[in-house]
């Protein structure tokens, strides 16, 4: 087996605390010895060994690469690490992995997010390990079971029953909530983004219905060279999992949380009796389900308030009500174009 790490996303759906010169997965949250980067590889280890690690990440972000890794005492020969000259979506830069990794031999490949939070290693093992069989002939998704309707996840209908999981009926964007909430009537799975693959048989599904893509790797020496004949961003979901015709998706009873959003920081962490979030000094009075992210050296104190988000960090201050966190990413933008 060989695992693909993507390590390149510039994660503003969490700015300030992510912004694209610092990105999520290299952050160590409050309560975190690891970053995310360093709990992936560290979990991958628990499959395979340093060797048959794969990371496709941006070129801005190698310094912070080799840093993470050198903090857990790891190194990754340097043809290991695929350092993309333009994002170009996760179907370019898995391509990418694949291509590097099974270029000699078909192989099985995992395929994982650097900014996942999983808590049960085991179990995760155990999932991955009872999913190998299946990926030979299918490219395996793994599906979340839904416990609300959350509007920061793609979503999965499950077909007919196969070996240890289902043929796709479909995927389904991130929805609205009236939707999410008929999606787990449905029984849909939340999409968590990882997958299991055969060499092979992707590398032909992409041929097939991602000529384009298939066609700038097989035509260039560099994969450099590669990415730059791709002109446009394509994920793996819109350019071949809702496609393909040898889809399944694998029930996944793991303790998973995507950290795209602060919603998502917000749910996985402790809360006090008043269910708000703090990380150092909040004092809070008749104020609750807030999430308060302050600087060691500042106090923040809220009175009266209720379901907001405020974030102290570095020149930024956030402020704004949980449910419309799915926009801070607008705000980044709009810092990113005044820069340029």
């Amino acid at each position: 087996m060989k695992i693909i790490i993507l390590a390149g996303g510039s994660g503003t759906r969490l700015w300030p605390l992510s912004q694209e010169n610092h990105p999520k997965q290299f952050v160590k949250f409050q309560e975190q010895e690891n970053s995310l980067f360093q709990e992936t590889i560290l979990r991958s280890l628990l499959l395979v060994s340093m060797k048959d690690i794969f990371i496709v990440s941006n070129m801005q972000y190698s310094g912070f690469i080799l840093k993470d890794l050198k903090e857990i005492n790891q190194t990754l020969p340097l043809e290991n690490i695929i350092l993309e000259p333009e994002a170009k979506g996760t179907l370019p830069a898995i391509y990418a992995g694949v291509h590097t990794c099974a270029a000699k031999h078909e192989e099985t490949v995992l395929i994982l997010s650097s900014d996942h939070l999983i808590k049960d290693n085991t179990t995760f093992i155990q999932l991955i390990r009872q999913s190998e069989k299946l990926a030979q002939n299918h490219l395996v998704t793994f599906g979340i079971q839904p416990d609300h309707p959350h509007t920061g996840y793609g979503y999965i209908s499950p077909g007919r029953s196969i070996e240890h999981g289902f043929k796709v009926n479909s995927f389904h964007e991130k929805p609205n909530a009236k939707k999410a909430l008929s999606y787990i009537q449905k029984g849909y799975y939340w999409n968590a983004g990882i997958f299991l693959l055969n060499s092979t048989l992707f590398k032909e599904e992409v041929r097939t219905l991602a000529p384009s893509v298939h066609q700038a790797f097989a035509n260039s020496h560099k994969l450099d060279d590669a990415f730059c004949k791709i002109h446009e961003k394509t994920s793996i979901d819109v350019g071949i999992m809702e496609k393909s015709q040898c889809v399944a998706v694998v029930p996944a009873t793991i303790q998973w949380t995507d950290l795209g959003s602060f919603d998502a920081l917000y749910e996985q962490r402790l809360k006090d009796a008043s269910k708000n979030v703090t990380e150092n000094r909040h004092i809070h009075l008749s104020s609750t389900h807030n999430l308060v992210i302050a600087p060691s050296n500042k106090t923040i104190a809220t009175i009266g308030i209720d379901n907001l988000l405020i974030v102290d960090h570095e020149e930024y201050l956030l402020i704004c009500k949980k449910n419309h966190s799915q926009r801070v990413k607008e705000v980044a933008e709009i810092i990113r174009k005044n820069k340029s």
